[in-house]
């Protein structure tokens, strides 16, 4: 059993102490919705990504890092993420103005579904054609079909194979365009096979991250738009199912060619909660980078914000393109570290990225940017909670924090925002124009 150092223990202290008084002050709250506000999002999140899991993995052979080795890291990860969280907390709560109220409309439902059958239908097009045989495999996420044909669309094949994001903001418009839950309305029904075709398709891609984006959505989505708490019984039942799915997703994963049930022969049941808290490991790999900087590798400086702007240009038609090497170079500066592939170490807490370009000012202003930004967002919201279209953009937004707090890698971030949050913004756009008035389906 590893002994925690003093040091250790007043981070970890310091910032379990922030989590319980961003949880308690939104229980008690007179507001019952501020339970859905950003700051409880992101207290969990950094409750198992910086408490829980680096504790459980501290005393576990990850496999993919040599244990005793990575120990050295935990000690700088834990006090990058105490500043992180503070100065998240600072920027939350400097944050006082009201938000102004945006232009109201009618929550004209029907036209609603027609605008999230439209991006629905969009987002499984643009995928369709850039696979058009793996997409119908994909259908069934246990084919384990091997399918390397794909559409000849170049260096514009990721924007296409990206437009299936975006049934994540349709399935949540399409939930928020029905009054009410009716088993006998078609629009249920319709919203079910999107789900389901929705679910399949991520499943089989492997990516994880795309499966909780999804429920994550349509959970805040739903609760904010009927301005109720989820019961207690229902987060006690539907959590734990959900980690373990995670766990087992897992485990059966083939990325791009579905999910493989022999793989849990081979796997004891114990480690399926274990697998689904397995992508904490970013934690240590977080302190690699704090302490190779500046000791073993300079700070690459706007590096970042370069390489982000540079992002959307094809490597096909700029092959000089920088991509994430400033994230490579500090890990592998470590004899121990410069054998393992780059996909099993290529993720990180995201403060991790800005202490590479800026240092300790880095990791502190990109915290309080986003507690600052997100508190904005979330007055916005509570503003406009009666509107639906509000709602949905809040919720992906708020899914989204997930992906940005724990991949940390900026131009990576930004893809998944202009093809999952910016999406939920221009549908407020068409939800103000008289399109689609006349339609009917009940």
């Amino acid at each position: 059993m590893e002994l925690l150092t003093i040091d250790e223990k007043v981070y970890i202290i310091g910032i379990i102490s922030i989590i319980t008084f961003f949880l308690t002050k939104s229980l008690l709250s007179k507001n019952k919705l501020e339970i859905f506000s950003p700051i409880v999002f992101i207290g969990l999140v950094y409750l198992v990504y910086t408490v829980i899991g680096p504790l459980i993995f501290i005393n576990i052979d990850m496999k993919v890092f040599p244990k005793h080795f990575m120990r050295q890291f935990y000690k700088p990860a834990w006090f990058g993420s105490f500043l992180s969280i503070l100065s998240i907390f600072f920027g939350y709560f400097i944050y006082s103005n009201g938000s102004k109220i945006i232009k109201q409309y009618d929550n004209k439902y029907n036209k609603m579904f027609f605008i999230a059958l439209i991006i629905n239908i969009i987002g499984i097009s643009l995928y369709a054609i850039a696979n058009p045989s793996r997409f119908i495999a994909q259908l069934n996420p246990f084919s384990n079909s091997v399918f390397s044909e794909t559409g000849e669309f170049g260096g514009f094949m990721n924007y296409l194979n990206m437009g299936i994001n975006f049934l994540i903001v349709g399935n949540a418009l399409m939930l928020l365009s029905m009054k009410k839950l009716n088993l006998l309305s078609s629009k249920f029904w319709v919203f079910i096979l999107f789900l389901l075709l929705s679910l399949s398709i991520y499943s089989s891609l492997g990516f994880r991250y795309r499966i909780l984006l999804l429920f994550s959505t349509l959970m805040v989505a739903y609760y904010l738009s009927v301005q109720k708490r989820p019961p207690l019984t229902v987060i006690l039942i539907v959590l734990p199912i959900f980690i373990m799915s995670m766990g087992i997703i897992g485990i059966i994963r083939n990325h791009n060619k579905g999910l493989n049930l022999s793989k849990l022969d081979r796997r004891p049941n114990q480690s399926y909660l274990l697998t689904a808290f397995k992508e904490t490991n970013i934690f240590p790999i977080s302190g690699v980078i704090i302490k190779a900087i500046p000791e073993k590798v300079d700070f690459v400086g706007n590096d970042i914000l370069i390489n982000t702007i540079m992002l959307p240009i094809p490597r096909k038609f700029y092959p000089e393109k920088n991509t994430d090497q400033y994230i490579r170079d500090p890990i592998k500066v470590y004899k121990e570290l410069e054998q393992i592939d780059a996909h099993k170490w290529a993720a990180m807490l995201f403060f991790s990225e800005w202490y590479i370009a800026y240092g300790w000012y880095g990791l502190i202003g990109i915290s309080f940017i986003l507690g600052f930004i997100y508190r904005r967002i979330w007055e916005w919201t509570k503003t406009n909670i009666d509107n639906r279209y509000a709602i949905v953009v809040y919720s992906i937004s708020l899914s989204f924090l997930y992906f940005f707090i724990t991949r940390g890698y900026l131009p990576g971030a930004l893809t998944i925002f202009v093809f999952t949050v910016l999406p939920a913004n221009i549908v407020r756009f068409f939800g103000r124009l008289n399109i689609f008035e006349n339609r009917e389906l009940t």
